[in-house]
C-alpha cells in the first residue's frame, strides 16, 4: 500500500492554535492481471488509523466518508476493498495546538492496514505528517495549495447537499436552498481570464448546487431531497472514477511520448 499526502499548508505558526488540511491518497499494490482476472483485487479489508497525540487535539474527515473515533482517540476510516493500482482519497482536517518548538514535528503518522488476498498476509504501511513551525510572522504570508483547498469545497458541498436534503425532508425550502446557495458560493472561482475552472468537477458542482437550489424553492420537496441524497451518495465513486480515468489518460500520453522520432544516429528504415 502506498499513501501519500499533500497539506494545505506545511508550516504553523509558533505557540498558536491552528489546524491543516492533509488531501491524502491510498494506492493498493500493483497485481499482475491475466485474461481471466482483470481487475484482480491486491488489498482487502483497507482501513486508516489516524492516532491522537500531542499534536493533535482533534481529526475529522472533510466530506461523507463514513469514520468513527476510538475509545484511544483514534480516528479510523474503513475503505473496504481495493483493486490492483487503484487508489482512495481522503480528506482530513488536523487541529494543532501551539506548538512552543521551532522546526519540523511530526503531529501525526496515518497507519493503513490491509489483507493480502493471495497470502492472507496483513501488512501496515505508516506516513508520517510533518508540519514546519515558524515564527508568526514567517507563517502570516503562507499560501494555501490550490488542488487541496478545491478539494476541501467539493467535499464540503457533498455535505450540504445531505445537510439541504434533511431540511428540505424538514419542510424547510428556505433553508435547504441557503445551504446549497452558501455551498456554491465557497467554491473556488475561475482563474483570471478563463470562464472555467481547471477542474471540471468545480464547474459541474457549482452548476448543479444552483440548479438544485432552484428546485429546492419551487419543486416537489420530497423528489428534490431523494435527488440531492442520491447525488451526495455517489459522488465519492463518480470522483474516484474520473481521478483513475485521468491517471489512465496521462499513463497513455507517456506511453506514447517518443513515438514517430528521428534519431540522427540511426539510418532511416529502407523504402520497400
Amino acid at each position: 500500500m502506498h499513501l501519500s499526502a499533500l497539506l494545505d499548508f506545511d508550516v504553523v505558526p509558533l505557540d498558536t492554535d491552528d489546524a491543516v488540511s492533509v488531501l491524502l491518497d491510498a494506492t493498493a499494490p500493483e497485481r499482475e492481471k491475466d485474461a481471466d482476472r482483470p481487475l484482480a483485487k491486491s488489498a482487502q479489508a483497507v482501513s486508516l488509523r489516524v492516532p491522537s497525540g500531542p499534536h493533535v487535539r482533534g481529526v475529522e474527515v472533510i466530506g461523507e466518508v463514513p469514520s468513527s473515533a476510538l475509545p484511544d482517540g483514534s480516528l479510523m476510516v474503513e475503505l473496504g476493498d481495493l483493486y490492483s493500482g487503484e487508489s482512495r482519497r481522503l480528506l482530513l482536517r488536523v487541529e494543532v495546538p501551539g506548538v512552543s518548538t521551532l522546526g519540523a514535528v511530526t503531529v501525526t503518522t496515518v497507519e493503513a492496514t490491509y489483507v493480502d488476498p493471495a497470502t492472507l498476509t496483513t501488512y501496515t504501511t505508516t506516513l508520517p505528517v510533518t508540519v514546519n513551525v515558524v515564527p508568526g510572522d514567517e507563517a502570516a504570508g503562507r499560501a494555501p495549495r490550490p488542488d487541496v483547498r478545491t478539494e476541501e469545497a467539493l467535499q464540503r458541498a457533498q455535505t450540504a447537499k445531505r445537510r439541504a436534503s434533511e431540511a428540505l425532508r424538514r419542510g424547510d425550502r428556505e433553508a435547504a436552498a441557503e445551504i446549497l446557495d452558501e455551498a456554491r458560493r465557497n467554491l473556488p472561482e475561475p482563474p483570471a481570464g478563463s470562464a472555467r475552472h481547471p477542474d471540471p468537477q468545480v464547474d459541474e458542482q457549482a452548476d448543479e448546487l444552483g440548479r438544485m437550489a432552484r428546485r429546492a424553492r419551487r419543486d416537489d420537496a420530497s423528489r428534490t431531497s431523494k435527488e440531492l441524497y442520491a447525488s451526495q451518495s455517489g459522488y465519492s465513486r463518480r470522483r474516484e472514477h474520473g481521478l483513475r480515468k485521468k491517471q489512465r489518460e496521462e499513463e497513455i500520453r507517456g506511453q506514447e511520448t517518443g513515438r514517430d522520432q528521428s534519431f540522427p544516429d540511426q539510418e532511416p528504415p529502407n523504402a520497400s
